[in-house]
This record gives C-alpha cells, structure tokens and sequence, in this order.
C-alpha cells in the first residue's frame, strides 16, 4: 500500500489500510510509537512552493478541515499527516431520498463557503473543493477532506461552490439546463427563498461573499425553521440518525421469480431518467445480417438503445472488447436468462448468479451500458412497459476504449443504437439505480421502483448513519439468512455478523486475526416474517439486535479499548436471492 506514495517518507510509518473515497484515498497508519495517523499525498506538478511552507501548513488549524499534524516534502508529493477524524460521506448522507432540511443546508453550507473564503482570504498555499464527494459530515459539522496545491487556474475553474446549496437541498447535482433547475426546485417543495438563492449562486457575476452574505440574512428568518414548503412534504424514509431499510424475500418460484402478488405491485418511478434514448431512425434487423458493431466506445459514454424480441428469438450476445485484449459478455439465451461475464486470455469470471430469467417473447427493452473511467462497467436493461430493470455491475475497474459489438439471429431487433457523451459521471449511479438508497457494488439486481432483488453472488453497500442503523431481514425459503453482514469501521476492523447452525455470531477481523466476540443461539424463526436488525453504537460499545416483531429472539454485543466509529455496511456473500425494500 506504501507504493502508491512515492516518497520515502512513508517509510517512517506502519502503513495499515488504503481507505478509498470518491474524491482519492487516504492511508491509515501508525508511528513508531503506535500512534494512529491518516497520510495523504499531494502530487507537486511544476508548483513553486513557498519557503515557509511547511510552516505556514501546520500554522493554519480550522475546524472544517482535515487536521493536519505534520508535512513531509520531496521533489515529487507533499505528504500530509492527519489527526484521526471521522465523518461520513456527504454522497451517502444526502440523497434524493433524504435531501437535507433548510436550515441545516443552511448551516453547512455557510460553515465550508466561510471556509473556502478563509483560504482566499489567507493566501493559503492549500486549497480545497467543495464537491460533494471531498465532504464527510459528521452530526451537522461539515470536514473538508483532500487538498490540492494552490493553482489560480485550479482555483478559478474550480465552481464547486456555486452547487453546494442546491445539492444538499436536493441530493442531486445541478444540471446544464437553469430552466430545468429551477423546475427541480419548485417540484421538491424547496422555500422560495432558498429556491432563488441556489439560481442565484450559479450566476457567474454573483461572488462567493455575496452568497455567504445571503446565507447569513436567510439564517435569521425564522419562517425556514418549519423546513420546506407546506402541503406536499415528501416523506423521507432514510433518516441520518436511522437508515430504515426493509429487506424481504417473497415466495420463489423456481429459482428466481417473484411471487405474483410482487409481480401486480404498481410501478414507482418518482426519478426521470438523466441519460434518455432519443429517437434517430436506426433499425438493424438480426435475420438480416448476425452482427452490428457500433462506433468506437471512449470512457465517460454510455451506449444505449433498444431490442425488441420475437414471439420467439434466438440467442443474443453483447461483447465489449477492450483495448488490451480483455472483453466484457452479456448473452440472452432464448428462455430468457441472462448471463454475463468478464475474460482476460484464457480466464473468464462470471458476474453474480449464472443465468437471470428476464427478458420475455414479444417484449422490447431498453438498454445502458455505462462506461466511466476506472470504474466497472455498468449495465442496466429496462422493460419498456413495467419499467423493472435489469441492472449489472462489473467486478473490475475498466480503462481505456471499448469496442462494442452485438450478435444475434432472427427474432431481434436493435433501434435507435447511439453512444452519449456523459459530462458528469456522478450522475451515472443516480440514473443506474434511482430512486433507491443502496449502492450495487458488484453483482446482479432486479429493480422495480425503489425495490431491488438482488441475485446471489452480490454484494450490496448500505448507507451507514454515525450511531444506529436499523433495518429488516426477510427470510429465505428455508428460514435461513442467505448472507452475512459486514461492519467496516475506520480503524481498518472488520466485523462480521453470521448465521449457522441456528447460530449467530459476531466476529471481528483486525486483518492478522479473526475474533469471535459473541456468539448465541437463535431460536426458531417464523419462515416468511421479517426479522429484524439493529446496530447501536455508542463510544467504545457496540450492541446487536435481532428481533421478529416486537420479540428479541438475540443480543450481540462487544465492548473496544478505543472509541469505535463505523464506515460502512456491505451485505455480502449471499448464496440466494433476497430483497430490499423501501417502505
């Protein structure tokens, strides 16, 4: 992990985790002396750095950014040494489910504008963005994470700023379009007040201390404290102080079918589709000629269209070939199953459960494939009358150009095939899943709605609050849970809640050395009744509930030598379908 800091410096520290965010990745490591650090590296990238300043870096303390302890310098990276700090993701906070209340927004967002101002006004040698994806938030105090090298051209493009508002309102990013915007504001019920503040902040004449200036006056008006507009208040089911998730197995039919009373639920879709497929007059009949190839994949492109199949139809095949000889395949076989996988020479690896029925004779579907640097490839196939979808994501990051190429025989039809620019990717997993507050790491999905069933063999990351997270657990056909539960904190422990043998335990994984910490019996659960899991920490103390109803069928619990901070919560190796649902 050393390696991805070049300089020497890292030497000095036991480096431990490599902590991946969106915005980069920190290293957790200790001194020689066992005390926790977090590193960071800043490439030097022609900048002339002041002779002070290393001083002047470890003069400026602020309470909004990542505290710094130490500065390290050589001719290629500047190495910052973090205090420890925690937070979570302002991405996983603030969602179109769970936008922020207006007096919060409010209040965050003075405290990061302040801060950037404060950098201003300093001449501060480091700065810092204020994109969503570079905020943790920890309660209602904002922290500023990754630095970069003061650039005045960086500084100058970098209008981060300006989206600040509008996305903690709304859990979106801002569009292109100030009509639509503005449109976006009104339907979500946001102050008027607020409404014209976020329009005006966009205005390239409108500076950042008029907007403080703004924010300032809006904070003294008392008519905010009643939040959003009244008469429509969308309810929001994910709170920060309680993640409220309810995740239920209906009855299987085969391996992998919903119960019909599923299968009659109406249709949720509450998100407009961002990258939408607009009509150009192509149409490729299979029967004709086997194979189309479409133009040249670039990253950041999603290629999309629609297939239409027969009554009956023979197989289909999308390959992506990738330009170091590696391919991505998605086949549908004629019953309608869905399978796809990833080779490299003579390796192939299969995503998530081989073979998803899904596609029916005499449907036509829409189809995405998203494309974005260092990223899997992201697949999500649309029923164009139920609006369920298919949705796929790959298990390796892809880089470079892709080469696609469909193949198929009578009874498919390709139309409107075509390739769109994507100028934001962080809009790619809002349109990928939306409406829906979990993130499919890797694996295969079947989503209606806000609904998701997910497929063996797929791991599923859920928003994690700082203190308790509480959701439901539906139970499989033979009245066991089909997969574990894992608890990533922020020292690198791993803590693994598992199920067997009409047993449950509690496990905790340093890295060097698995810990079982508590462990019960369970006594016989009602099949087909959502049990109940919650998750309470409290400094040091972690407590484990598990319930059916209103009884606890166990308590797990441990107790650490240090305070105890969670990251987040994957479901993971699951051996059979289940589903989440957002009530």
């Amino acid at each position: 992990m050393a390696k991805s800091f070049h300089s020497q410096f890292v030497k000095r520290f036991q480096v431990e985790d490599e902590i991946q965010f969106s915005s980069g990745k920190i290293l957790q490591a200790r001194t020689h002396g066992g005390k926790r650090v977090f590193l960071q590296s800043i490439p030097i990238e022609g900048q002339t750095l002041p002779e002070d300043f290393r001083e002047l870096v470890l003069k400026f303390q602020h309470p909004h950014l990542a505290p710094i302890i130490d500065v390290m310098v050589d001719e290629h990276e500047v190495i910052l040494v973090h205090a420890p700090f925690t937070g979570e993701p302002l991405p996983l906070l603030v969602t179109k489910e769970r936008p922020m209340k207006p007096l919060k927004a409010l209040k965050v967002a003075k405290s990061l504008l302040q801060t950037i101002r404060e950098l201003q006004r300093r001449n501060f040698p480091l700065r810092t963005t204020l994109d969503p994806k570079n905020i943790l938030l920890s309660g209602s105090e904002p922290l500023l994470l990754f630095y970069y090298l003061h650039d005045e051209v960086k500084v100058q493009r970098d209008q981060k700023w300006r989206d600040l508002l509008f996305f903690l309102l709304t859990g979106y990013q801002p569009s292109k379009n100030p009509k639509n915007n503005k449109l976006f504001l009104e339907n979500n019920l946001i102050p008027r007040k607020l409404q014209k503040l976020a329009l005006k902040s966009w205005k390239t004449k409108v500076s950042l201390e008029e907007v403080i200036g703004q924010v300032d006056k809006l904070l003294k008006d008392r008519s905010l404290e009643s939040g959003r507009n009244p008469g429509g208040l969308r309810k929001v089911i994910m709170s920060t102080a309680v993640a409220l998730i309810l995740i239920a197995t209906g009855a299987l039919v085969g391996n992998y079918y919903l119960s019909q009373s599923d299968a009659k639920d109406p249709v949720k879709s509450e998100q407009r589709a961002i990258f939408q497929i607009k009509p150009n007059g192509k149409k490729h009949d299979f029967a004709s000629k086997s194979e189309y190839a479409f133009d040249s994949m670039e990253e950041s492109t999603v290629l999309q269209g629609e297939l239409a199949f027969d009554e009956t139809f023979d197989d289909f095949k999308a390959t992506m070939e990738k330009s170091d000889g590696g391919r991505f395949e998605l086949l549908i076989k004629r019953d309608g199953q869905i399978s796809s996988g990833s080779s490299q020479g003579a390796r192939t690896t299969m995503f998530g459960a081989k073979g998803v029925p899904f596609i029916k004779a005499g449907k036509s579907y829409e189809f995405y494939v998203y494309h974005t640097s260092l990223a899997p490839v992201r697949v999500k196939i649309v029923d164009k009358e139920t609006k369920e979808a298919f949705v796929l994501r790959g298990n390796s990051q892809i880089q470079g150009t892709l080469k696609p190429v469909f193949t198929a025989g009578k009874g498919v039809t390709l139309q409107n095939p075509g390739l769109q620019k994507i100028d934001d990717t962080s809009q790619v997993d809002s349109d990928f899943l939306p409406d829906q507050p979990w993130i499919l790491n890797t694996g295969i999905g079947i989503a209606k709605g806000s609904d998701l069933t997910v497929m063996p063999k797929t791991q599923i990351a859920i928003p994690i609050s700082s203190s308790f997270t509480n959701f439901l657990v539906g139970l499989s056909q033979d009245s066991t849970i089909p997969f574990e539960i894992k608890l990533n904190s922020v020292d690198g422990i791993t803590y693994v809640v598992e199920w067997s043998n009409g047993k449950v335990s509690l496990l905790r994984n340093s890295g060097t050395k698995i810990t079982e910490m508590d462990s019960t019996s369970i006594p016989k659960l009602v099949k087909n009744k959502p049990i109940g899991f919650s998750l309470n920490v409290t400094n040091s103390d972690m407590v484990i509930n598990i319930n059916q109803g209103t009884e606890v069928k166990a308590t797990l619990g441990l107790s650490e030598k240090t305070s105890l901070s969670l990251r987040d919560l994957f479901i993971d190796k699951s051996t059979q379908p289940y589903k989440l649902l957002e009530k």
